[in-house]
């Protein structure tokens, strides 16, 4: 399938967000370059997906296979960022509790027929719960204002993508059992979600990248 037909505006913002996020260099450093990496494997499975689209073969399976690499990468960097004893033990009880879920979806449904929505609904809401005590955990530890440490841009549309997501998973494979179609415009709100997402990402990476340093230079 020819590159053109495959890249559409979600895979452009993708990328586009990806290589912000490595140009600001936090993507490169360490826990930064999880997220890198899971805006990468983000990027080859939209493409995969498409791609498998257009030529009519499903592509359920693909984003069923995607969830635990998209969790568990967001929840190491989570982990890393306060780099705690007690947080590592929640962040391995939280990847526990997901995997069991993942794995119970897959022996009961089979890993194409089904949304995984019940691992895909805990898997939104830990992350969601991860990202607001993070996003809160600096609000109250900050000594400038809030809005101007890109790590709060970040925080912020990872809780926005995965907290609007929690209703919408649980709606799909309702929707989709009684009225398709009504299933696939529902699923526009994801887009939406993605791109704010996406969005917040590229911000945080802008200033990341202008931010002063300590001694004054940039």
């Amino acid at each position: 399938m020819p590159i053109s037909e495959v890249i559409g505006p979600k895979q452009i913002a993708l990328l586009i967000a990806l290589l912000c996020w490595i140009a600001s260099r936090e993507g490169m450093r360490h826990p930064g370059w999880l997220l890198s990496l899971q805006l990468l494997s983000s990027f080859v499975v939209e493409v995969w997906a498409k791609d498998l689209a257009l030529r009519y073969e499903g592509n359920l399976w693909l984003y069923n296979a995607a969830g635990p690499v998209e969790f568990c990468t967001q929840m190491l960097y989570a982990a890393f960022v306060v780099n705690r004893r007690s947080t590592w033990c929640i962040a391995a009880l939280f990847v526990a509790s997901y995997g069991s879920c993942f794995t119970y979806e897959i022996f009961s449904y089979g890993i194409g027929d089904h949304l995984m929505d019940r691992s895909g609904i805990l898997s939104a809401f830990l992350l969601t719960v991860s990202f607001t005590y993070l996003l809160f955990t600096l609000a109250m530890s900050e000594t400038v204002v809030l809005l101007r440490d890109p790590r709060s841009w970040l925080f912020l549309g990872i809780v926005i993508y995965y907290g609007g997501m929690i209703p919408l998973i649980g709606l799909l494979n309702i929707l989709t059992e009684q009225d398709g179609p009504s299933a696939s415009r529902l699923y526009a709100i994801n887009d939406v979600l993605y791109g704010v997402n996406l969005s917040l990402v590229v911000v945080s990476s802008i200033l990341f990248r202008t931010r002063t340093s300590p001694n004054g230079r940039k």
